[in-house]
């Protein structure tokens, strides 16, 4: 049902009819934004809860249902965010500096002990070579 849900939400939008027919093992949590369709949509699924996300959301909740579940907000960045804030913007491109700044310091870091593996390499296969010379 969820994913038949999610199917039509991608090509248009879900209507009742659509909640209806496809309402079989879904548990419906409804954000407490919308409790006015709480009653509509109590009619529709069996399992139906409001999410509540402070204690005045939570004591409003409880006067409608019993059925209440804590919803915690989900926060995320998108391609608007950076174009519309520009601090936001600011943070992640000095991120991206920082960043690339850090694995540059550590690959110069890297081949400075490379070459002064690669050097000792060098002084001692040398020294291996004056000793055999010594030793004929």
């Amino acid at each position: 049902s969820l994913i038949k849900l999610s199917t039509i939400q991608n090509e248009r939008q879900i209507n009742i009819d659509d909640l209806k027919k496809y309402n079989k093992e879904v548990i419906c949590i409804l954000p407490f934004n919308y409790k006015d369709k709480f009653d509509l949509l109590g009619n529709i699924y069996l399992d139906i809860y409001l999410g509540y996300s402070n204690k005045k959301e939570e004591k409003e909740s409880l006067i409608i249902t019993k059925n209440i579940v804590f919803i915690k907000e989900a926060l995320y960045l998108n391609s608007s965010n950076i174009t519309s804030n520009p601090i936001i913007g600011f943070i992640l491109l000095l991120s991206h500096f920082l960043i690339n700044s850090i694995v540059a310091y550590i690959l110069e870091s890297v081949k400075a002990i490379l070459e002064i593996l690669l050097f000792l390499a060098k002084e001692t296969i040398s020294s291996v070579f004056k000793r055999l010379d010594n030793i004929s």
